[in-house]
């Protein structure tokens, strides 16, 4: 049995969808439609709505490339407008609860993925957790982060992403209290890009007090970002190949398809090794902006009392490889090449042979995966946990799942489906064809739970699957055990 629940927020009542153990309020706009004078401005606070808002549906995704990880995700089912996209998405097992809060950004380099879309519900990791489930749309790409102050346009002050991310965050503070959400303990997470954005809203002083916990999937420590020299450049580049006569301010009304397309011509462009889709508009850092102080890749400006948890996968960048390469064709000299040239590191060749020597016999390309893997994810988020754990007060946990398939392996966003444990909705995905059934089933049980866990105490509690290494004193829970994977 479902039915309608209505609660009161600042914005106004909104009516949701009762069901199996949770309420769910789906598609609430938090900002303002970004179109017209608000393209490529900072968000504003939506309005608000004077009769109830239906809110049974999520919002459109906004508007995107495919995405280049569809080869290993597959495609979602989705519809793409910047009318109505600045939305979010809230799962509550009690509105009359005071319950832990997690708002979750989803991923995609800065210029793909959605809030909205079926593989994000967390309808199940908010009932089976007993918390309350957010998700939120932000802009992409160009609409999220093409820098055009220095070409004449006054208001536009740069990274409208992360902006919209942030007052996401305020209006879940604000208004959570109605979906039986507790205001004062508000883990903020995200996978990948969304990683990075959780740690800027940890570390911006306007936005840091609303933190309590960061629970930070796959970061991109190594990924590069711009100064604004460099975006404004990158923007002089993107006028010159949009083909848009006259001042910067009329890609205002230019049709979206035209800025997507230019954007990844752009892309292209600035591919390294073959590899497109870098955030090459990037996350920018700008002395006109209050976000100048917000960057930040090692935690350094998180509180030292917020807990953390954060994490990669086995074989994170096999993800990339797919669909981009014919891996049975790569030999170990092209591997060592693309290694070097992805790092920016001449000497990457020597890690390349480092990594062979310990598996003789394995493929080119999963020496490739596994040394990319252990120096764009693994090493960073170890040696920034260490660093973190001997002063903070707040604690401080560190993961590796491993759990993943003989064609691809624990790849970037395979432990998606088993946070919000929605397997079905990710029947096919090829990352995770022929799985077995049942251990996919516990994983996705332990995962889920472990997060909720968290994000009601600051630990995981995941006592079967511990283990400290000894040479760094770091406490990595492994999903599944090392038995398993």
């Amino acid at each position: 049995m479902s039915f309608r629940t209505t609660v009161t927020t600042a914005s106004g009542d909104v009516l949701g969808h009762e069901a199996d153990g949770a309420s769910s309020f789906l598609g609430i706009p938090y900002a303002s439609d970004p179109v017209g004078a608000l393209r490529f401005a900072p968000p504003t606070p939506h309005p608000g709505w004077s009769t109830p808002l239906l809110a049974t549906s999520p919002g459109p995704a906004v508007p995107q490339p495919p995405s280049r990880l569809e080869p290993i995700m597959g495609r979602p089912n989705a519809t793409y407008s910047e009318s109505g996209s600045l939305t979010l998405n809230v799962w509550t097992p009690d509105t009359d609860g005071r319950l832990p809060v997690l708002l979750w950004l989803h991923g995609g380099a800065w210029t793909t993925g959605s809030a909205g879309w079926d593989w994000y519900n967390g309808q199940r990791l908010a009932t089976e957790g007993r918390i309350v489930v957010v998700t939120a749309n932000y802009r992409l790409g160009p609409l999220g982060y093409l820098y055009l102050a220095g070409h004449g346009v006054d208001d536009a002050q740069g990274n409208y992403g992360l902006r919209d991310q942030s007052l996401a965050l305020r209006w879940v503070h604000q208004n959570i209290a109605a979906f039986g959400g507790d205001p004062d303990m508000i883990t903020v997470a995200g996978q990948s890009a969304g990683a990075h954005a959780a740690i800027q809203l940890g570390a911006h002083p306007g936005t840091k007090p609303l933190v309590k916990r960061l629970f930070l999937q796959s970061v991109p420590w190594k990924v590069p970002h711009q100064t604004v020299a460099q975006a404004t450049d990158m923007a002089t580049e993107f006028l010159e190949l949009s083909g848009v006569p006259g001042p910067a301010e009329q890609l205002r009304e230019t049709p979206v398809d035209q800025l997507l397309e230019t954007g990844t011509r752009l892309a292209q462009q600035h591919a390294v090794a073959g590899l497109s889709g870098a955030p090459t508009l990037g996350v920018i850092l700008t002395p006109e902006t209050p976000w100048e102080n917000a960057f930040d890749t090692t935690l350094s400006g998180v509180d030292d009392t917020v807990d953390v948890l954060m994490g990669y996968t086995s074989r994170e960048t096999s993800a990339f490889l797919h669909g981009v390469f014919d891996l049975a064709q790569l030999t170990d000299a092209q591997c060592a090449h693309i290694l070097t040239v992805v790092l920016r590191d001449p000497e990457a060749a020597d890690t390349y042979t480092l990594f062979r020597e310990r598996d003789l016999d394995a493929e080119p390309h999963r020496i490739l995966a596994a040394a990319a893997t252990d120096a764009v994810f693994r090493t960073p988020t170890r040696d920034i946990a260490t660093r973190r754990r001997p002063f903070a007060t707040g604690a401080t946990h560190v993961y590796e799942f491993g759990f993943g398939n003989e064609a691809i392996g624990p790849c970037h966003c395979i432990d998606l489906p088993f946070l919000f444990d929605n397997l079905d909705t990710w029947k096919d995905a090829p990352m995770l064809a022929d799985l077995p059934p049942r251990d996919a089933r516990r994983t996705a049980d332990e995962f889920s739970r472990a997060v909720a866990r968290f994000v009601t105490t600051g630990d995981p509690g995941v006592s079967n699957t511990e283990q400290t290494h000894t040479d760094t004193g770091e406490y990595v829970i492994e999903f599944p055990t090392p038995a398993q994977s």
